[in-house]
């Protein structure tokens, strides 16, 4: 029978338990949390030291060398001289290397804006993925920089730095060994480029239609507008991407609201303050290609969607005919020539269709196709596209090989050899003649350290049986151990003293020479 006191010693034990594995269940919660904090201050760190380094110390290394060389005239230094005199001015990899912006920092930002009564910065983050309001071939305007006003169309988003590469915008010359070696065989010591530039320095730019008066006759213009900002929406009424229903105001069925073909959430882009939709590009694109399609296929391409979302009761009732299906309402013969001969009529001309609305659908997935004249594994195999770096990984393949054939011992004995300092002549006779020292002397050993030693020595010549230590030769091997570290220590003594005294006169000396 078990004691209260063990009992109670048993429920303390418990309680214990239960409460280190509630900790370590929390711990387990925390954990990505803590993982996303680090990830948040380390970009925000690197974003600042970019900024540092790379924009504005750049900046104002190019403004020093400008007022110096303006200053000295004829006299400015030539910069371009060594061996980096040809790529001079060129993009380092350094400066190519952009901060990488996690998707849960921007959440964040966006958070924090919110809460401030700001509006949110784009790319807006849904389900861990980020969604810009601008994409692949769209036409944008450069608000910033030298090329300011420029317009063009974007070819490329930088998801992780926030960044869009714009068509001939931006060029500069990149240093060629930040290119593989299969392209720098057809580059010199630098070659041009077209550099991504931020999201925040380019603006949209569309195609919209105004009302203006022309020879005093109102007359509907389209033209290119700037849009200073865009307002991003979830497709969540309207059509059903999946059936083609139009629910109008309505919500549709949560299951429903993401594209039926990739699974991702379709996204509408406004001009911020009206109801003027943008077209995506993949948008314009299916539009032109509806264009060159026929009628026929047009019709049953709306017939299709329009049937989708209609119940098989509604399509079983309108392809029954009631004149030939239901009995006593057959047609009379003379009914049916009558028909025949309102068939033979000539056709009248065929009334304007509506306009086929299209299914929302969300960006498209690039999917590569594969054709007979793709590029085949032994034509690439050998070819260097990647320059590996000894700063980050990964390294070059040669490189355990070499550090493991370099020695750690080579290394200590190299860093421990020091050159012999330089002796003036008048410094030689101060010199204290000292005897080299083959070995080391023995350090300072406790009566047991020695006992130890003595054994060890006797039983190496003895052997392990006869090896045992009397305490008297214990006591004597103490007592000349002891009388022969005192010797020692005063001939150190006496030694230093010396020493002291000459640099002490070496000292006079010199100051009376002075």
């Amino acid at each position: 029978m078990q004691s209260a006191k063990h009992i109670q010693k048993l429920k303390h034990i418990k309680k214990v338990r239960s409460a280190i594995r509630y900790h370590e269940r929390l711990r387990r919660e925390r954990a990505p949390l803590i993982k996303e904090r680090i990830q948040r201050v380390q970009s925000i760190r690197e974003q600042h030291r970019f900024q540092a380094e790379q924009i504005r110390g750049t900046a104002k290394t190019a403004l020093k060398n400008a007022r110096e060389d303006w200053k000295l005239g004829s006299l400015r230094p030539n910069r371009a001289v060594g061996a980096g005199a040809e790529k001079y001015g060129a993009i380092t990899g350094d400066q190519l290397r952009r901060p990488l912006i996690p998707w849960h920092l921007q959440e964040q930002r966006n958070l924090a804006r919110v809460k401030q009564g700001r509006d949110i910065e784009y790319p807006i983050v849904f389900k861990e993925e980020k969604y810009f309001p601008i994409a692949e071939g769209d036409r944008v305007v450069v608000m910033r920089g030298r090329e300011k006003g420029k317009i063009a169309v974007v070819e490329e988003i930088q998801d992780q730095t926030h960044e869009v590469h714009v068509k001939d915008v931006n060029t500069h010359y990149l240093d060629s060994d930040v290119a593989g070696a299969a392209q720098r065989a057809n580059f010199g010591p630098k070659h041009a480029r077209e550099l991504p530039l931020p999201l925040s320095d380019v603006r949209l730019v569309v195609r919209y239609k105004m009302t203006s008066t022309v020879d005093g006759r109102p007359r509907t213009v389209e033209q290119d507008v700037i849009v200073d900002r865009v307002e991003m929406e979830r497709h969540t009424t309207g059509i059903d991407p999946f059936t083609g229903i139009d629910y109008g105001s309505e919500q549709i069925p949560e299951e429903h609201q993401q594209d039926p073909e990739t699974g991702n959430p379709i996204f509408n882009r406004f001009i911020a303050g009206t109801d003027h939709r943008i077209e995506w590009p993949w948008e314009k694109s299916a539009a032109e290609e509806d264009k060159d399609k026929p009628a026929a296929a047009i019709n049953e391409e709306k017939n299709s969607w329009q049937d989708a979302g209609r119940s098989w009761a509604s399509k079983a009732a309108s392809s029954l005919n009631p004149r030939t299906y239901l009995p006593g309402k057959r047609a009379a013969p003379a009914d049916e020539a009558k028909e025949d001969a309102n068939d033979k009529k000539a056709p009248e001309d065929p009334e304007p269709e509506d306009e086929v609305p299209r299914l929302p659908r969300g960006k498209p997935v690039r999917v590569w196709a594969d054709f007979d004249d793709d590029t085949l594994r032994n034509k690439i195999e050998g070819t260097e596209n990647f320059v590996p770096r000894l700063v980050e990984p990964p390294h070059p393949a040669g490189l355990v090989a070499e550090l493991e054939a370099y020695s750690a011992e080579e290394s200590v004995k190299e860093a421990s050899v020091k050159e012999p300092r330089a002796v003036r002549p008048e410094q030689q006779p101060l010199l204290v003649d000292e005897q080299p020292r083959t070995a080391p002397r023995d350090p300072m050993m406790t009566p047991l350290q020695l006992r130890w030693e003595l054994e060890r020595a006797q039983k190496i010549v003895q052997g392990p049986e006869k090896g045992a230590l009397s305490k008297q030769a214990l006591m004597a091997a103490l007592g000349q151990h002891m009388q022969a570290s005192r010797l020692r220590k005063k001939e150190d003594n006496r030694r230093r003293e010396v020493e002291v005294d000459l640099l002490r006169k070496a000292e006079r000396e010199t100051a009376e020479v002075d």
